[in-house]
């Protein structure tokens, strides 16, 4: 799961992820955010906070990071 965190606000990205991520955690939370920033900010800051409850990626979600890597890679500070 991931949860946006109420840091978050103008060019920053503050998340937690908690339990395992999810390619729906990439395509309905992260990737609208991030897109979001991209287009009000330019370049955007982020910082997840991987908490205790943390287990890891489902496949669904290591590919959709891949995928967000080359397409974003360059949109962060």
């Amino acid at each position: 799961m991931l949860h946006i965190l109420p840091e978050t606000a103008g060019d920053i990205i503050v998340v937690q992820a908690t339990e395992k991520l999810t390619s729906a955690d990439y395509q309905d939370i992260f990737l609208p955010l991030l897109e979001e920033k991209v287009a009000a900010h330019g370049k955007v800051r982020c910082l997840i906070y991987l908490d205790h409850n943390f287990k890891g990626w489902e496949a669904g979600a290591i590919w959709e990071d891949t995928k967000l890597g080359i397409r974003h890679g360059s949109d962060f500070i």
